[in-house]
């Protein structure tokens, strides 16, 4: 990508210019480099907006959705994203079921199973066949509600056929060397096999996920989707993935419980109180690490425990609701 944005550079090709500088944007959030990804973001976005493109205004809210997800504030991205799917079904001959992806991610990740169950039909999957590789992304989006979905997750005859297509898609991705299908598919089947009580398989399938994400620099992927399955985490032994990637996970994922995030029940940390005290004089993430001499993703584990625990969805609700019960 970044040989690719220096040739659109060269030859002032504006608009792939911008479409590689929100890529790359993308992929240094994924890998947790967020000053190079902000810096990215904001040049993608200064082009973006002159270059005529067509579906900028998808790409701009995709981007801002993203973004802020990594801070947490999945009720508010959410919003983008459904901006970002209006944006999608003006532009010529729309294919919505990316978008669809996105926000049925986004969804899970704040278990509204409303919501999910008025998404499935948008990603166009039938269980009973195997995908071809363009709806790959789907199947595994449709397979993570289904395994979630408390009308869904007790049929395990559904369940088994899911793990058989799987399966079959993790084969095929290893053998046409889709490192991110792989990994990707390897943490479904895990999830799939917990939801059958298999905890071994479920062990077996988490290694291969973590290690080879670990390999290739995959972070916030793992760090959502241990929002969606707190349980796979765990349920790992220290032999079974690298204990040093799994603890930057945890440190920044929130530990959700069956009732959700709008639990009270545990009190918060005297760190997550000093976070949620900066957060209200307007520190940012970056500035935050610098003053409690911590790494932007320690605070971001902060700002999602003490999130749950007060039952907001973002920095403002939980600055209002420390506040009125005297916490800063």
């Amino acid at each position: 990508l970044l040989e690719a944005l220096r040739l659109a550079d060269n030859h002032h090709l504006r608009q792939l210019t911008a479409h590689h500088q929100a890529s790359l944007a993308l992929l240094y959030l994924e890998s947790g480099d967020t000053p190079r990804s902000k810096a990215y973001r904001e040049e993608a976005e200064k082009l973006g907006k002159d270059s005529g493109i067509i579906d900028w205004p998808y790409r701009r809210e995709l981007l801002k959705a993203r973004f802020l997800s990594a801070e947490g504030l999945y009720a508010e991205a959410g919003n983008h994203l459904e901006c970002a799917r209006d944006f999608l079904v003006r532009t010529p001959q729309p294919d919505i079921r990316p978008i669809a992806c996105e926000l049925m991610r986004n969804r899970l990740i704040r278990r509204d199973y409303d919501a999910v169950s008025k998404l499935l039909p948008s990603m166009r999957v039938v269980l009973g066949e195997f995908p071809d590789y363009p709806r790959f992304r789907c199947y595994r989006t449709m397979i993570t509600a289904i395994i979630v979905h408390p009308a869904f997750s007790s049929d395990k005859q559904t369940l088994l056929r899911a793990v058989e297509i799987l399966t079959d898609m993790f084969e095929r991705g290893e053998s046409a060397g889709m490192l991110l299908d792989q990994i990707e598919t390897a943490w479904v089947l895990a999830a799939a096999y917990a939801a059958l009580s298999n905890r071994e398989k479920s062990r077996q399938w988490a290694g291969i996920s973590l290690k080879r994400g670990a390999e290739v620099g995959l972070y916030m992927y793992f760090v959502e989707n241990h929002l969606i399955h707190p349980e796979i985490l765990s349920g790992l032994s220290p032999g079974d993935a690298n204990t040093v990637f799994v603890r930057s996970i945890l440190s920044a994922a929130e530990i959700l419980d069956d009732t959700g995030r709008s639990s009270r029940r545990s009190e918060l940390s005297k760190r997550e109180v000093e976070v949620l005290d900066l957060i209200s004089r307007g520190l940012s993430n970056e500035e935050i690490a610098k003053r409690l001499f911590i790494s932007v993703h320690t605070v971001k584990g902060h700002n999602l425990k003490a999130f749950a625990k007060l039952g907001a969805s973002n920095r403002t609700e939980a600055v209002s609701l420390a506040r009125k019960a005297g916490i800063i």
